[in-house]
């Protein structure tokens, strides 16, 4: 922290102070620094501000003679020596900082997301994006049919490998975008497929990505074999990539499109005849006007290049052996039309049953496997990763918390300090408090050491002579008598010692409770 608060300084200033408290082993660091010395340490950095610059104008083809105008943005903008950088690499233009080089970003990324949603009511203002790095879908598996036409040529091999790879992304397309890859007559399961990185991007592969494979992820598609097995044909093989305005790639699905005909009952009703000898005739005429003014119903239903909607695949599966038993041929029809029994009446005469083909569209969702090649946290590896962030989220709180209870230990050190050094009344008296229980102790523990006899009777018997023990010895005897008296009178004169000290300590713990009294009488007094 202290350094970028350096680093901040030398844009404004040519020197700097640098302090790091408790660097090492509770020692503080102080030095300072100029601009100077700061930008030779940061070179190797400071010479990389100008390559996008750079790789920009070499994308766009674009000369310094043709821009008009720079305006810088960041917070990195301000430094001086990036800023003599950009100059240098736009061979003396002016940069110009007319907008807030921090909020102004902000305020571009708030007005293009309330754009993009749709609960917000904002004018709407032109913004395209690109792709930034190319992709490419190259096949690993695909079976397709082989051709019959003998005369056709043989595919060359480079139709076989451009048949194999697909450029699915092109670099700077506009985004989103939507592609459509489709396949006719495949034979079998599966489709295995890569996706891949584009080699040919002109500002190379995105950082940490192996030049030697590029590979993004492979996918496989399967359920060719069941479509095969119920229409008799695999269609056509849609598989359908979509990259959104964040420029993602996904696989949204694959389908198969399979067209098949179908028997359909079509009732025509003939104009009944008046006379009986032209009734061939009148019914002829009434057959071909009856042609002439019907609306042929069996209209081709057709795929919409695979762009129905899922809703629509359920619905449009139909089976071919179920439609066409609906649509059998009576007995005794020929030639599509069916043959009027003897017994029928005259309206049932006039019409005419015919069997008519349909064609009709079925829709097959396929089914699809993914595998990337960085995958996402799951499982054992995603609780590791959440037990580090967590292990790092506490030591960052511990930090915070030891930070701020230094803070408010040394706000209490320098009021506590101030306030002594002001005089201040209640801390006076507690000071004073303080020393006078000090010298209470003190004299307490000197009175317990006067009081405590040197020697106990046991040791001073343990010690006497023979003769001394004896009482009966006359010298000794005497000399027993005489301090025994005396040993009386010391023994008295020591139960008055300790009857004062008694007496003092009783009067000490007096005052000592006067003196608490006064203190807190007066406390009470100033609240």
């Amino acid at each position: 922290m202290q350094i970028r608060r350096t680093k901040e300084v030398l844009s404004a200033n040519s020197a700097a102070p640098v302090s790091v408290e408790e660097l090492h082993e509770g020692i503080d660091y102080q030095a300072s620094i100029t601009r100077e010395d700061f930008e030779k340490l940061a070179g190797p950095f400071f010479d990389q501000a100008a390559r996008p610059l750079k790789a920009v104008l070499d994308r766009s083809g674009l000369k310094i003679d043709e821009i008009h105008q720079v305006e810088i943005l960041g917070g990195g903008s301000r430094i001086p020596r990036v800023q003599a950088m950009l100059q240098e690499a736009l061979k003396g233009c002016v940069l110009d900082k007319h907008m807030d080089a921090d909020e102004f970003v902000v305020l571009g990324a708030s007005l293009f997301a309330a754009n993009l949603s749709t609960s917000f009511r904002l004018r709407k203002f032109g913004m395209t994006d690109a792709a930034m790095y190319g992709m490419s879908l190259r096949f690993d598996e695909l079976h397709k049919q082989p051709q019959e036409d003998k005369g056709a040529a043989a595919p060359t091999p480079e139709a076989d490998a451009e048949e194999k790879v697909r450029n699915l992304l092109p670099y700077m397309k506009k985004l989103p975008v939507r592609r459509l890859i489709h396949f006719n007559n495949l034979t079998q399961d599966p489709i295995r497929m890569s996706l891949l990185y584009n080699a040919s991007t002109p500002h190379g592969l995105p950082p940490a990505t192996d030049p030697q494979s590029s590979a993004i992820g492979t996918f496989e598609v399967s359920g060719i074999n069941t479509v095969i097995n119920k229409y008799n044909n695999s269609g056509v093989i849609n598989l359908r990539f979509e990259a959104g305005i964040d420029g993602v790639l996904q696989f949204e699905r694959a389908e198969a499109v399979v067209q098949y005909t179908i028997l359909e009952e079509k009732i025509k009703h003939l104009k009944p005849s008046n006379d009986t000898n032209n009734s061939t005739s009148s019914a002829g005429a009434g057959a071909e006007q009856g042609e002439e003014g019907e609306v042929d119903e069996s209209n081709t239903e057709t795929p919409e290049s695979g762009e129905a909607p899922a809703e629509e695949v359920a619905g449009e599966e139909a089976s071919p052996e179920g439609d066409a038993s609906k649509g059998t041929k009576p007995e005794g029809a020929e030639g599509g039309t069916a043959a009027p029994d003897a017994g029928t009446s005259e309206a049932d005469k006039n019409v005419e049953r015919i069997m008519v083909p349909k064609t009709k569209t079925a829709k097959v969702r396929l089914n699809i496997s993914s595998s990337w090649t960085h995958p996402l946290l799951s499982g054992e590896t995603l609780a590791k990763a959440q037990a580090a962030v967590s292990s790092w989220t506490s030591l960052e709180k511990a930090k915070r918390d030891n930070a701020a209870a230094k803070n408010d230990l040394e706000a209490y050190i320098i009021k506590t300090r101030s306030a002594f050094a002001d005089g201040d009344e209640k801390l006076l008296k507690v000071a004073d408090f303080l020393a006078w229980l000090d010298a209470q102790e003190a004299e307490q523990a000197k009175k317990q050491a006067h009081e405590q006899p040197a020697f106990s009777t046991e040791q001073i018997n343990a010690h006497r002579l023979p003769c001394c023990r004896n009482p009966q010895h006359s010298p000794c005897g005497e000399g027993k008598a005489e301090g025994g008296k005396q040993g009386e009178d010391g023994a008295k004169a020591g139960e008055g010692d300790a009857a004062s000290g008694k007496d003092g300590g009783k009067k000490g713990e007096g005052e000592q409770q006067q003196q608490q009294q006064r203190q807190e009488e007066a406390e009470k007094t100033e609240l």
